[in-house]
């Protein structure tokens, strides 16, 4: 997730309407779901990430009651424990279980002795798949109780690895504006903000330094964020997170990509740290990782370790990567995937034998010297057949430029772990201003890249900013594979 900080509130903001007048944030209790709401109260009650039950319970009779887990019979447990191993399937292993709700249209709530049971067969479902039951929030309503739990699976005794991490949050779970309640709103935020509006990104917000910031001033920040968010240009529906209840609805709506928290923090004091902490863990991951498909390892960081040698660091996109695993790193400045031997395998400081997609690592090569290896290299299995990219096409959408842009017209180019200047082939039209989208066609500069298509990137140059998808890709690089002895 990006992180954004502000130094300076802006010189003469002033509201555009009275303080009395203003709006107040819509408490998180607006977004849990209503009894009347038939079926959807099993998308934004009972399932994570605001998305239907999987597997083939939601047909079956029965199962939309909330009595349904009290004394299920055996076709129904059965049903049962898929629906559960397909949302944590879903949900890279976990999920929130939402016990005292149906999709029948009736009351929320059990009495205590349905609420005992309709638990114990949870607590069993959950024993069939090797997983923990961990209470969130209990609440009371018309009904009677109404209970919150997290599923999560449990990791295999032997695979330290996977005891590591929950599961990763580097495919951008969500992008995370950092506003400081005696700074204000400054030009960095709404940068940063624009940017994963325009990615796709799901939005929260951390105020910070709320220990130091008289009353006055940070009700006045929020009144300026919250105006900020329900602009035209991001309508968002702001919500403050102020207790537990507040995060796990927040959590559960987050991936609508309409509601963007609002938390209130001290790093100070560790106010409400804990709210954002349980937020975290509780963000499912937007990507979903295949494990049987070649292995494939971004670059992000490269070091060299004295009695170690060269280690590089980065996320394994996809695929499994074992220890000594021969891969083919690169492009080089020539285009050339040369094969390397993972010699060890560290996460999260800790040595283990493997990882799978989705998780971050570093690796120690074997006779390779830094000098020879840069940000945005890869590593790869042979099984890919890489080829480097000098040039590539993308749809793009200016998102702002002071002028205009046209061929020969050269900025940064990010794309992944990717950081290289381009200079613009063509395009489909004459010339670019903001607001206009264009298919471009775009040339590296210093070195070929390895690239996909449907891979997102950003053109920035000074305040030139424009973002896109890549289309077409050019190979025209080539592998060295080792010598036959």
């Amino acid at each position: 997730a990006q992180m954004a900080t502000t130094a300076a509130a802006e010189p003469g903001l002033k509201p555009l309407v009275p303080p009395a007048l203003e709006p107040p944030v819509p408490p998180a209790s607006m977004f849990a779901p209503e009894p009347e709401c038939g079926s959807e109260v099993r998308r934004a009650g009972s399932a994570q990430g605001g998305e239907s039950l999987s597997g083939e319970s939601a047909d079956q009779p029965g199962l939309c009651s909330k009595l349904a887990l009290v004394s299920p019979t055996g076709e129904q447990y059965d049903c049962l424990l898929k629906d559960v191993q397909a949302r944590t399937d879903e949900g890279s292993r976990e999920t929130i279980y939402v016990v005292g709700v149906g999709s029948d249209g009736g009351n929320y709530g059990l009495d205590e002795k349905d609420m005992a049971a309709s638990v114990a067969t949870v607590q069993s479902l959950c024993e069939q798949i090797d997983a923990d039951l961990v209470l969130l929030r209990e609440r009371r309503e018309s009904g009677g109780q109404v209970r919150d739990y997290l599923i999560r699976r449990r990791v295999p005794e032997n695979d330290f690895m996977e005891q590591l991490s929950k599961h990763a949050h580097h495919e951008v779970a969500g992008s995370i504006p950092g506003v400081g309640s005696n700074a204000g709103i400054i030009g960095m935020t709404k940068e940063h903000l624009g940017l994963a509006l325009a990615l796709s990104v799901p939005v929260f917000v951390v105020v910070t330094k709320i220990d130091m910031c008289p009353a006055n001033i940070l009700q006045e920040t929020l009144k300026l964020l919250q105006r900020l968010l329900k602009s035209p240009g991001c309508r968002k529906i702001p919500v403050l997170v102020q207790n537990k209840d507040d995060v796990i609805i927040t959590a559960s709506n987050f991936s609508s990509e309409r509601v963007c928290p609002i938390f209130q923090i001290s790093n100070v004091t560790g106010e409400n740290m804990d709210l954002l902490k349980m937020f975290l863990n509780l963000l499912s991951s937007r990507s979903s990782f295949k494990d049987d498909e070649p292995a494939e390892f971004q670059i992000d960081e490269t070091y060299s370790v004295p009695g170690v040698g060269t280690v590089v660091s980065g996320t394994t996109l996809r695929g499994w990567i074992h220890m000594n695993d021969t891969l083919l790193l690169g492009p080089d400045p020539l285009g050339v995937f040369l094969p390397i031997t993972v010699k060890s395998i560290h996460r999260k400081r800790m040595p283990v034998k493997e990882v799978r997609g989705g998780q971050t690592a570093s690796f120690a090569l074997k006779k390779i010297k830094r000098s020879a290896i840069r940000k945005g290299m890869v590593m790869v299995s042979p099984q890919l057949n890489p080829q480097a990219s000098w040039e590539f096409e993308a749809e793009i959408l200016v998102l702002h430029h002071p002028t205009t842009i046209s061929p020969r017209y050269q900025a940064m180019v990010h794309c992944g772990s990717i950081r290289q200047t381009a200079s613009i082939l063509s395009m489909n039209k004459e010339c670019l201003r903001t607001g206009d989208k264009a298919t471009v066609r775009f040339r590296f500069i210093k070195t070929p890249e390895f690239l996909h298509t449907e891979q997102r990137l950003v053109f920035r140059e000074g305040r030139t900013k424009a973002v896109g998808t890549i289309t077409k890709v050019r190979g025209e690089g080539y592998t060295l594979w080792p010598s036959p002895i």
